[in-house]
């Protein structure tokens, strides 16, 4: 049966360090939010008690919204305030008097600091809490202004009224495609190719011991849900041995009972892929005795977590949500098939998890020019794609900035997946990253149970989460093809075989622990961490484009920065281009004023043809440091340039804040 979407609401996380009453905190956000909506969104101000119990029973846009006016209807909406009573509440509110707006303020997570890890004690300073506005993001949309760019504003005024760490508006995102596109890449031998070639590839066949099958291991599944599909071991009655429905969560809609995504799924353009959740966790858990899905687990168990409802629209508030619940749904590996835009909260969500002893693991991304979020984080295990011919997958994200951020490629072209047909039950060739990560989640399950999940922690005695250990052994054991790019495409290809050879472990008790693991704030060059006020500078390829812009920059908009470069991918591959030209021009000047000096040193007590040669030699250093600018300027002139043609809304925005 058929039923509608939920329409969201908008929603900001709010990040602080500091210690707060809580009823305090709350009633503060609710005097300056009032301030702040009769500048940018003064309908907020028209909305009274009455709405929480409207949403819960229709959970959608009101249709009381005329869109050629762009105003609301008077009288259509019960918890709207007659034109009066809404006209008084404004005055009130921008004469700074409390104005009781019927928001909701949750915290992300109950007392962090008690709760905290012994590994990671400092993740209990950060206190996260979700701001959920009374108003459709529907009706936002249009209204008198861009929900993306006032969301931005309303967020940089609360963060710098309330002296917050940082307030992230929950955008959704239509430039990303990150998940799988059913359907082969290329014209793949589809007549000869096995239904178990990934198996294969990744040295799984007469490797892995009868019995073991990652029984015992629970992994936390965020994505779309799942469906009753027989390729899982679900019987008649929507039952099975692969999935826990008792611990299944729907964050995307909370209103639901469990994940369970229908079929067929609720989707209009451009919302495809539906059952995406399905199809990943049946390259997970599937059994071949059941149908022609060769699960990489079969005796794992899903707990599976509806955060998200198609594969273009991501909010990272519910991705947060969805491994925070996981972790508490008591798993020991978390797979996660999707990405998007950098936040705190997510970064911080994906740390919590680690230091807990969870193995998080997320999809590189594909058809994008760099590693998306949370895989691009250094807490995360991010997984590329190759394909049967042990290449890179041309959908791959590539390690562009040279970070060594992709850790392991698995099987992402032409792979045997559950599939629906309209109503109809199959299976399909798939391709994507998201396939390549179930791989490796299902692998992580072979190799708790192999080694005994305990004893690889009481091993480490606390020095250093299990991810870490996991993570290297991934990668010292990886299988490097020839011709592979290791500075782009990580170590190589996963190697079941030599995971499961007890002398390529790394030793736990000598294994070094990264401190870095923890922070929080630094992405795409940006510092978003930093107290308001005492930001630090941003990337250079910043400070090229905008000049004596960029203080001002720094302190109010790095976020939305962030966001606009990583909206495009042209803008993003040119950013990242001018980024390593400009650190690449800075090594050469340093090289070069380097040389200078030293020459010069020896020059001063040295004879007429060293003072000659010395001379030779500034003059060299002197063109390399003019080669060296030219190389930023013609970057940063073809960077203006595409960004001109690619993004000119947004730099439009930007040029406003400036005039």
């Amino acid at each position: 049966m058929k039923t509608r979407h939920p329409d969201r609401l908008l929603r900001l996380a709010l990040h602080t360090t500091n210690k707060i009453d809580e009823k305090v905190f709350f009633e503060s956000v609710n005097l300056e939010l009032a301030k702040i909506a009769t500048v940018y969104i003064p309908e907020l101000l028209r909305v009274d008690d009455t709405f929480w119990e409207y949403y819960k029973k229709t959970a959608k846009r009101p249709d009381g919204f005329d869109s050629k006016s762009k105003t609301i209807r008077k009288c259509d909406l019960p918890y709207l305030l007659d034109e009066k009573s809404w006209n008084n509440r404004l005055a009130a509110a921008k004469a700074g008097e409390r104005v009781n707006i019927p928001i909701q303020i949750e915290a992300f997570i109950k007392d962090p600091e008690k709760r905290s890890p012994k590994k990671a004690p400092e993740l209990g300073r950060h206190q996260f809490f979700i701001l959920t506005l009374p108003i459709f993001e529907g009706t936002f949309k249009r209204g008198k202004c861009k929900p993306q760019g006032t969301l931005y504003d309303i967020s940089y005024k609360l963060r710098d009224a309330l002296k917050l760490q940082s307030v992230t508006p929950d955008i959704q995102s239509s430039a990303y495609e990150l998940f799988s596109s059913l359907g082969p890449e290329r014209d793949l031998p589809t007549a000869t190719l096995q239904d178990d070639w990934h198996l294969d590839t990744i040295n799984y066949t007469n490797n892995v011991p009868a019995g073991l099958t990652g029984q015992g291991v629970r992994i936390g599944h965020p994505d779309t849900g799942w469906t009753a599909h027989p390729e899982m071991g679900f019987n008649a009655s929507g039952q099975s041995p692969n999935f826990d429905l008792n611990s299944d969560v729907n964050i995307y809609d909370p209103n639901a009972a469990g994940a369970r995504e229908n079929v067929p799924a609720v989707s209009n353009p451009p919302f495809y892929h539906a059952h995406h959740g399905t199809y990943t966790a049946s390259v997970i858990v599937s059994e071949s005795n059941n149908g022609r899905v060769f699960g990489i687990a079969p005796g794992a168990r899903i707990v599976s977590i509806r955060a998200i409802d198609s594969v273009i629209l991501i909010a990272d508030i519910n991705v947060a949500q969805a491994i925070v619940a996981a972790v508490e749904a008591g798993v020991q590996v978390i797979s996660m098939s999707l990405g998007g835009y950098p936040a705190d909260i997510l970064r911080w969500a994906v740390n919590w998890a680690v230091a807990q002893d969870v193995i998080v693991i997320a999809a590189a991304g594909n058809k994008w020019p760099f590693v998306v979020y949370p895989a691009a984080y250094s807490s995360c295990i991010a997984v590329g794609g190759c394909t049967i011919d042990d290449t890179v997958w041309g959908g791959s994200a590539r390690d562009y900035d040279m970070n060594d951020t992709i850790d392991i490629s698995a099987p992402a072209e032409g792979l045997r997946v559950a599939f629906w047909n309209n109503e109809t039950p199959n299976s399909s060739r798939g391709s994507g990253t998201s396939f390549a990560t179930a791989i490796v989640a299902g692998s992580a399950a072979l190799w708790l149970q192999f080694y005994g999940r305990n004893n690889l922690i009481n091993s480490l005695s606390g020095r250093m989460p299990l991810q870490e250990l996991f993570r290297a052994h991934i990668r010292n054991t990886a299988r490097t093809p020839a011709g592979w790019n290791i500075f782009l495409d990580g170590p190589g290809i996963l190697n079941i075989e030599g995971l499961l050879n007890r002398n390529s472990l790394p030793d736990p008790n000598t294994f070094p622990f990264p401190p870095e693991i923890y922070e929080v704030g630094n992405v795409f060059g940006v510092d978003l961490s930093a107290a308001p006020g005492s930001r630090v500078s941003l990337p250079g390829w910043v400070e090229t484009l905008f000049g004596d812009n960029t203080a001002e920059l720094v302190d109010n908009f790095g976020e939305e920065l962030v966001t606009m470069v990583m909206s495009d991918p042209l803008l993003a591959m040119t950013a990242r281009r001018l980024s390593r030209s400009l650190e690449r021009a800075e090594e050469l000047a340093n090289a070069a004023a380097q040389a200078a000096e030293d020459l010069a040193n020896l020059a001063s007590d040295a004879a007429d043809e060293v003072v000659e040669a010395a001379e030779d030699a500034l003059e060299t250093a002197e063109e390399l440091v003019e080669e060296a600018a030219d190389a930023v300027e013609e970057q940063a002139e073809e960077f203006i340039d595409n960004a001109a043609d690619t993004a000119s809304d947004a730099f439009n925005t930007v040029t406003g804040w400036f005039s």
